[in-house]
């Protein structure tokens, strides 16, 4: 069982992870972006091509997959939202979704469909708790905690935090108190892609790097936030584990086919009971 309890807190861990993302596009920004998900989805092939066909040392790794996914989010504020903005209807999210298959159509133009392997740190496996974790899964609980810590602290601490979150509540009057509405926005894709393509590798490592991660991953993402509380950062993570840990017991006890169901199911009641999510406020202000 506690074995299980670790795969559920670390497929959580990656739910939660997307989740920060959408929850940082959306303060900074006022748009829940798609294509977010895809930014871990570049970083995994990154890895793979650095760590697995050419053998370059991880840092640079690491550093090409934050700028390339840094530099996609720039393209994806300029291309499919800055157009669109203040014209109503949430035509972003179509826009959105459609970079994402653009991305995930090239991923598989690019490296074909078949799931290849990245090792970034190394394989061996613990015995924590009576239960048996490998240590890029430890890294990832640890990641998708620290990260939403840090992220909270930096929203409602910082001045440019603060800023965002003022653009959140009212992007007109925070212009006209001198906030750069447009360079929070384009901030707030760059964070989101650097973020994403950073923490892609150590995820692919759990889940291979495969052209289809990226819609995959949307969509756990998404209800994630939704079930943790749209806007809040710590309840990104609290809803990611919740999806995680809520599959995988679903599955170990019901069977595989039926996890996904199982998830649905506290998506829908979680919305019929607590529409603001489980850490959400129960008001929209996010300031």
């Amino acid at each position: 069982m506690m074995t299980t309890l670790w795969a559920g807190l670390t497929m959580g861990a990656i739910y939660a992870i997307v989740a920060i993302g959408y929850n940082i596009t959306l303060t900074l920004t006022g748009v829940i972006n798609f294509a977010n998900a895809q930014f871990v989805m570049i970083g995994a092939f990154v890895a793979y091509w650095g760590l697995t066909q050419n053998d370059l040392p991880l840092p640079l790794v690491l550093l090409v997959a934050v700028i390339l996914s840094a530099l996609v989010g720039i393209l994806t504020e300029l291309i499919a939202i800055r157009p669109l903005r203040n014209r109503g209807g949430h035509t972003e999210l179509v826009t959105t979704l459609g970079v994402s298959t653009v991305i995930a159509g090239l991923a598989l133009v690019v490296f074909g469909p078949d799931p290849v392997p990245v090792n970034v740190v190394p394989t061996e496996t613990f015995n924590v708790l009576g239960g048996q974790v490998r240590l890029n899964e430890l890294l990832l609980i640890l990641v998708a905690a620290v990260a939403a810590l840090a992220v909270h602290w930096w929203m409602h601490r910082s001045k440019l935090g603060l800023a965002g979150l003022a653009r959140a509540e009212d992007p007109e009057a925070a212009s006209i108190r001198g906030i750069n509405v447009k360079g929070l926005a384009i901030l707030g894709l760059v964070l989101a892609g650097a973020f994403g393509g950073l923490i892609g590798p150590l995820v692919a490592q759990k889940t291979f790097a495969v052209a289809t991660l990226g819609l995959v991953l949307a969509l756990k993402g998404f209800v994630a936030m939704a079930v943790g509380g749209v806007g809040s950062i710590l309840g990104s993570l609290v809803g990611g584990l919740i999806v995680g840990l809520v599959e995988a017991l679903a599955a170990r006890s019901i069977g595989n086919d039926f996890g996904e169901i199982a998830v649905v199911v506290v998506l829908l009641a979680v919305l019929l009971l607590r529409p603001t999510g489980v850490v959400g406020r129960g008001q929209v202000r996010l300031v």
